[in-house]
């Protein structure tokens, strides 16, 4: 029993550190980072199997908003 609660903590403390790198953007910081905002719309263009995703939905709406009202 004493192993296997140290290897639950051990597995706990290990995904606790892990941090989500496709962590979305919101839309108004993708309006503030041009090159960013491009390569992630060139990227949901390409994927269709991430286009659905928040990050890829603010980007390509920065991109629009852009496209449309300039900045």
């Amino acid at each position: 029993m004493r192993i296997f609660t140290s290897l639950l903590i051990l597995s706990l403390l290990s995904l606790g550190g892990c941090r989500d790198e496709n962590e979305a953007q919101s839309k108004d910081w993708y309006k503030q980072h041009e090159s960013e905002r491009k390569a992630r719309v060139e990227q949901c263009n390409s994927d269709s199997r991430i286009r659905a995703s928040f990050d890829c939905q603010n980007a390509l709406e920065a991109e629009s908003d852009i496209f449309v009202f300039g900045k």
